[in-house]
């Protein structure tokens, strides 16, 4: 039997993109707190997601999809990140993304995700119920990090919850070189 334990460190970064200005959400589940973005971003607009797809429409929705920021001006827009100790460290990076018709046009964009400055996943998606996560274990090669959404003309970039946690730099070896990124292919519960 494999027991694996979480616990909320002060090094966490959790964001729900697009919360309203000093509202703070926390996952009782897991106990760990949410913070608007502002403080991470400067550009972009505030959206919720069409009710059709919020709760109680959608029971098991978790919180922080039900609102995201879309960035309609603009070709890049950057989330600042500012971890303790972040240059040289190892970091998860984990980001959602739930389109909701929060726009009313039901047209689903296309818009590419990236890490400082190396492409991290396109994202596109299928229907707008599509919950989209994607991961990224990279080191930081100074004291921020950048994580940016490109406009690639396939519909207005957003992103629903933002994620960072500090990895140990034992976990991956350094045979690969620095800095180097581990994009999640597949995970698998066993």
């Amino acid at each position: 039997m494999v027991l694996l334990l979480f616990f909320y460190s002060p090094r966490f970064i959790s964001i729900d993109c697009g919360s309203p200005v000093n509202f703070n959400f926390v996952d009782l589940d897991i106990g760990i707190s949410y913070t608007p973005d502002g403080a991470y971003v400067s550009t972009g607009i505030n959206n919720n997601i069409s009710s059709e797809y919020a709760y109680p429409n959608n029971p098991n929705l978790a919180y922080p999809l039900s609102d995201l920021r879309s960035f309609p001006d603009g070709n890049k827009n950057c989330y600042t990140l500012t971890p303790a100790a972040a240059k040289g460290n190892l970091y998860l990076l984990r980001a959602s993304f739930l389109y909701g018709n929060y726009d009313g046009e039901d047209k689903l964009p296309e818009f590419d995700l990236y890490l400082d400055v190396n492409l991290w996943s396109s994202i596109k998606f299928s229907n707008a119920s599509d919950v989209i996560t994607t991961e990224i274990i990279g080191a930081s090669v100074s004291n921020t990090i950048s994580v940016c959404l490109v406009n690639k003309g396939l519909g207005i970039p957003f992103m629903s919850a933002l994620k960072l946690r500090p990895l140990s730099n034992s976990i991956y070896g350094t045979e690969l070189g620095s800095p180097v990124s581990l994009v999640l292919f597949e995970r698998f519960d066993i």
